[in-house]
């Protein structure tokens, strides 16, 4: 306008002419012109995308007109004509990270048409976009079969792509129906209101101080800052960070306000627990750790039987300090006691503790716990789950047991779980786990799995183990946008959880993003234990496929020097490294020891001897050791398929032996 007014003038009229008619051809309304761009609903998500398309494909006639268009799925206001809402402020974000010609949506807007026909879209990254407090996932939208690629989507201001782009910008605004006629039909709600404090009700429960005189009772004071996790967790308006998060922080002497902006919550819940005789006595205070100020404390000394009605009291008093009106649903879960019995309480809390490393042994130990707790009260339903999920690892992270010999301990107990507490999202997680590592029951998995999701409080004892076989059933399946939907939630709740880094590594290098998949799996070592040998066997194996065998060889050979034994896992792959980097000698002495030790009956070893056959290129004695693998149920048959045997996706023997897995192929 300021160099030329009547051609800035003649631009505007000709975007009109283009849009208008196409807005009102997929059933758009145009509600308003801001400056040189325009601000449009639809009641329907893939009418919208279709009429940006066909906007943009019109305007390839048009040289002058460089649009940039920005399509997200959210709440608006309409009051008085005008638009505004937080809905609005995402839309406006996107667009100005567009190309010129181009379309970005969110992943809102992804989610609800990546199986449309004639719409093509491409993942470009995740960004944090100004004023918005969760990072967004950005797509674009092909149009005429390419994807724009005039600049790297960056996080502009507004100003800046204006003067970029010498033309017209469009903004396309989706509103579901329902919302739009809603809030259409509100009279007084402000921006304030809309916009909302949800972001602002996160909360973390840093680990209770045991300030008991027995160092033993640590057990205790974990077992309790984890049931105040779970007790939360059954708030919906709060987002609960859970426990692999927060126990980072135990002993650890960070400010409150460093805390908070490293977990991205408001509030903080912390206490200390002192457990004497047949005493309680619990200290709690909540903070607003980004004014940091104190809102609320409260001290309870009490018996040691009421350690539950303190629980469920906590919970509420939180939701009241933060102006939270609980649902009756929300108040009967918290009122629901898990069981009776504090001693059949405290054994569930130690096999808890118990089970917090992965380790064979450990799960034994939980076993026990869970047996003297289910026969004091034969109706705890917690303790059935936690009891069914330590036979699923026991044969499957450990191959201690053969699936069969978990089977017959893990499906009674999870039944009875199930039946006791029909609304339990970790039963039904557990009961998916069972499914699918001991039965290769893929359908019967995922109606579990996705029934958890439903009920889903994240926030229950053995969710942090039971949420990688989702992970992995999902990532096994093929499924990565599931999986990648499933990464935001944990990262949302669980931004410390280790294993999320792994999984998303595998998925970068099914992608064929080395370099990334490498960079992104080093964060898991910010949070890993640094002496389990879980976490270099981990490291090793993202080293060996990104082709680093010397450092996979150094990594690996950590997690021997902190493993109770020599893991068929591990061995494997630092045979695979060896052979990559030249020494054979090595590589084929670890195939002998794995052929030794199936010779004396150790279990779940023929999928690792098909796995260095393979690698060694004897394409018989890979298939002779797969079929065997596939006899025996070995679980690492199935994990092996993420991003093992590449050469073998199109061999039919292969191709056959998943058919009979299960797998659709």
């Amino acid at each position: 306008m300021g160099e030329d007014e009547d051609k800035g003038y003649r631009l505007l009229i000709q975007n009109r002419n283009i849009q208008k008619p196409l807005i009102e051809k997929y059933g758009g309304i145009w509600l308003k012109e801001m400056g040189d761009g325009t601000l449009a609903s639809f009641s329907s998500i893939s009418e919208a995308v279709y009429c940006a398309k066909e906007i943009q494909e019109a305007c390839l006639d048009e040289p002058e007109l460089n649009l940039r268009i920005g399509i997200h799925l959210g709440e608006v206001i309409i009051e008085d004509g005008d638009v505004f809402g937080d809905g609005v402020n995402i839309a406006s974000r996107i667009e100005a990270l567009a190309p010129a010609g181009g379309i970005c949506i969110s992943e809102s807007v992804f989610q609800n048409i990546q199986n449309m026909k004639r719409i093509e879209t491409e993942y470009i990254q995740e960004v944090k976009l100004k004023n918005v407090k969760r990072p967004v996932r950005i797509y674009q939208v092909n149009i005429n079969g390419e994807t724009k690629k005039a600049h790297e989507p960056k996080l502009a201001s507004h100003r800046t792509s204006i003067i970029t782009i010498s033309a017209v910008v469009v903004l396309l605004m989706i509103i579901a129906v329902a919302w739009h006629f809603y809030r259409l039909n509100q009279s007084a709600i402000s921006q304030e209101e809309l916009i909302g404090n949800s972001d602002d009700l996160s909360i973390a429960v840093l680990p209770f101080v045991n300030m008991s005189s027995d160092p033993d009772q640590e057990y205790f004071s974990d077992g309790i800052t984890e049931e105040i996790i779970t007790h939360l967790a059954n708030i919906g308006a709060l987002s609960v960070i859970s426990r692999t998060s927060v126990f980072q922080y135990k002993n650890n002497l960070k400010k409150l306000p460093v805390i908070a902006e490293e977990l991205d919550v408001t509030y903080i819940l912390e206490g200390s627990v002192r457990k004497e005789n047949d005493r309680l006595r619990i200290t709690t205070q909540l903070i607003d750790a980004k004014a940091d100020k104190h809102l609320w404390a409260q001290n309870y000394d009490r018996k040691l039987e009421e350690v539950l009605d303190i629980q469920t009291e906590v919970a509420k008093k939180i939701a009241a300090s933060l102006d939270i009106q609980l649902t009756n649903p929300e108040i009967n879960r918290l009122e629901r006691k898990s069981t009776e019995m504090f001693s059949a309480y405290d054994y569930y809390l130690k096999a808890i503790h118990a089970d917090k490393n992965w380790t064979y042994e450990g799960s034994l130990e939980a076993i026990g716990y869970l047996e003297k707790a289910t026969d004091l009260d034969p109706n705890f339903s917690k303790a059935y789950s936690l009891y069914a999920w330590q036979f699923v690892h026991q044969a499957t992270t450990t191959s201690k047991i053969h699936p069969a010999k978990a089977l017959e301990k893990a499906l009674p107990a999870i039944k009875k779980a199930v039946e006791l507490d029909p609304l339990s999202s970790d039963a039904y997680l557990v009961y998916g786990s069972i499914n699918f590592y001991l039965e290769w029951n893929f359908d019967e998995a995922k109606m579990n799995f996705e029934k958890s999701m439903e009920l889903n409080s994240w926030g229950e004892a053995p969710i942090y183990q039971c949420l990688c076989a989702y992970v992995e059933f999902l990532l096994i399946n093929d499924k990565f946008e599931e999986t990648k939907h499933l990464f935001e939630t944990i990262n949302r709740i669980d931004p410390a959880f280790f294993l999320a880094f792994e999984y998303e590594s595998l998925l970068l290098l099914n992608n064929n993003e080395k370099n990334l998949a490498l960079k992104t799996f080093k964060k898991q070592l910010e949070y890993s234990d640094p002496e389990n040998w879980y976490t270099y066997t981990s490291y090793g194996e993202i080293l060996y496929l990104t082709g680093n065998y010397d450092e996979a060889i150094i990594q690996l050979n950590k997690g021997l020097s902190f493993s109770n034994d020599r893991g068929k896992y591990l061995i494997s792959l630092l045979a695979l490294a060896h052979f990559q980097s030249g020494d054979r000698e090595v590589a084929m002495n670890i195939l002998e020891e794995l052929l030794l030790r199936k010779k004396s009956g150790e279990y779940g070893v023929n999928a690792f001897i098909a796995l260095l056959y393979n690698e060694f290129g004897d394409e018989e004695k890979t298939f002779e050791y797969l079929e065997q693998a596939y006899e025996a149920h070995e679980f690492f048959l199935l994990w092996l398929k993420i991003i093992h045997f590449q050469n073998l996706r199109e061999h039919p023997k292969y191709l056959g032996l998943l058919r009979k897995i299960g797998f659709e192929v």
